[in-house]
């Protein structure tokens, strides 16, 4: 059975739900919080408090995933909380082209893609002086736990394993925003 999610502030701290599995806490716990930050290059960068700072309901929010039905599903479930500013895009490369054309608030990105996945993404917008900023969820099918140190390690703000519910995406923004 896989990790049901992860609450990560790179900033601070780690935050966890913890339904019984603590193992998978103790294990992320050794790799997000070295003392030197040696392991979290981009944390201070792109990381600025976001606490007390809810998302603006015009925000401009970027969904991308390769899956129509899942870039549906993710502009409902923003919908139904009151978003309406909201683009996708189906991989990377198009999203990272409409990133340095636009201005967005938020990224909401799936991890398996072709052409250009999420991790690749992931790496680009944190690598780049004008994107660095921008809060990053990533989705994604795997729970595998070198995967979620991995996105960790690469700068990603949250991180939501599918499937999920309206409820999990509005619980990991509350945790991002306040």
């Amino acid at each position: 059975m896989g990790l049901p999610w992860i609450l990560v502030d790179p900033c601070d701290s780690l935050h966890y739900i913890d339904f019984g599995f603590n193992i998978h806490y103790l294990i992320i716990k050794k790799y997000v919080r070295p003392t030197d930050h040696s392991r979290l290059p981009h944390a201070k960068a792109f990381c600025p408090s976001l606490r007390g700072v809810m998302l603006d309901r015009m925000a401009r929010i970027l969904v991308v995933d390769d899956a129509r039905n899942v870039r549906f599903t993710v502009t409902l479930f923003l919908r139904k909380l009151g978003y309406s500013n909201i683009e996708d895009a189906p991989e990377g490369v198009t999203a990272f082209q409409l990133l340095k054309a636009k201005k967005f608030d938020f990224i909401i990105c799936d991890w398996n893609m072709p052409v250009m996945n999420g991790l690749e993404l992931l790496k680009k917008v944190r690598d780049d002086e004008t994107l660095r900023h921008i809060p990053f969820l990533m989705i994604t099918a795997e729970a595998l736990k070198e995967n979620i140190v991995l996105a960790i390690q690469e700068g990603v703000t949250q991180y939501i394993v599918k499937p999920f519910s309206q409820k999990t995406l509005q619980e990991k923004m509350k945790a991002i925003f306040g």
